[in-house]
């Protein structure tokens, strides 16, 4: 029959930590670990296949890993779980990328076909000649839409830019243009009583200012 170990030595045995319990001694072990290539790839496959499980939790991956691996500690796992994260930002880059690549020459061959199909063609009417034949009529709407289109995309679209001064001098002198002769005299002559006007208004008030004083 084995003996009972005594007090002090089955006191000093639960005193111990776990195996995996993580001191400064053994986190020190756990970097001088080196493991294989193999082992690398596997823990890192393991670490983002527990990534995409709803609910995850670092303690539980870390438990889980160090089934396989006692002296795997968090530091690793953090260096793993980064590398992953890290690889799935560039995949996600080069995804995006092509997705807009594919985008551009979707909506070139869209706005090409819109621009419609002109062939040269035998003319009839004289032998050896060629004229001009529209195979597929343009449509100006689906070329506007698409040139809006491929503008956002590539990211060349230019703010759209007024000059007022212009737009009201343009429609001033269209204005005129379609006036009679009287019109004209009349629309100077109530210009200038206009004129006048302010400017005795603007005289009166001056004077009331004066005397205010």
């Amino acid at each position: 029959m084995a003996r009972r170990k005594g007090g002090q030595a089955a006191a000093q045995e639960r005193a111990q930590p776990p195996p995996n319990h993580l001191t400064k001694e053994n986190a020190e072990e756990r970097r001088a670990i080196v493991y294989s290539a193999a082992e690398t790839s596997e823990q890192e496959q393991l670490i983002e296949n527990a990534l995409l499980q709803p609910g995850h939790s670092v303690a539980t991956i870390v438990r889980a890993m160090q089934q396989r691996w006692p002296r795997f500690g968090i530091g690793r796992y953090k260096k793993l779980a980064a590398r992953v994260h890290s690889r799935w930002k560039d995949e996600d880059d080069q995804a995006r990328d092509k997705r807009r690549a594919q985008q551009i020459r979707r909506l070139e061959r869209a706005l090409a076909y819109a621009w419609g199909d002109k062939r040269r063609v035998p003319d009839p009417a004289n032998p050896g000649q060629t004229i001009e034949q529209v195979v597929r009529p343009t449509d100006l709407k689906a070329v506007a839409t698409f040139e809006k289109l491929l503008a956002d995309v590539c990211g060349t679209r230019a703010p759209v830019e007024v000059n007022v001064h212009h737009v009201v001098t343009e429609t001033l002198v269209q204005v005129i243009a379609q006036m009679t002769p009287e019109q004209v005299a009349d629309a100077l002559a109530e210009h200038r009583e206009m004129k006048r006007l302010a400017q005795e208004r603007k005289q009166a008030i001056l004077t009331e200012g004066k005397e205010v004083a």
